[in-house]
């Protein structure tokens, strides 16, 4: 995984279609372009449509786009989703409230010791 992304890539017959089946207990179904020299690339967004840490199948069969005809499926590939600690602990903050939240907090404390150095020293 790479910024959040898991990258799919292989090959093809040049300009036909793949049709990538991603599954688990969710069920994910990508329509890619196979480029002029058979080659083929997917990155899947975890922000967008997140894969749940664990086992997950992919494979893929090609269209031939004017006849619709599909091929049998291929190999069936097994791949692990491990989300790191830290990247699963930020996904239960709101960043950006959570950094409003600790900069107003700084403030407060700024103010009371501000008040309390004050009122020391007007005694």
């Amino acid at each position: 995984m790479i910024d959040n992304n898991i990258k799919f890539s292989g090959t093809g017959i040049p300009n036909s279609e793949i049709i990538l089946f991603i599954h688990s207990d969710q069920a994910i179904t990508y329509k890619i372009k196979v480029s002029h020299d058979g080659n083929w690339d997917l990155n899947h967004s975890q922000s967008e449509v997140e894969l749940e840490d664990g086992e997950h199948k992919v494979y893929g069969v090609t269209l031939n786009s004017p006849s619709h005809i599909k091929s049998p499926p291929s190999s069936v590939i097994n791949f692990t989703v491990k989300e790191n600690f830290i990247t699963k602990i930020l996904s239960y903050f709101d960043v950006p409230t959570t950094l409003l939240t600790v900069f107003l907090a700084i403030i407060g404390v700024l103010a009371i010791i501000i008040s309390r150095k004050k009122s020391t020293t007007t005694l």
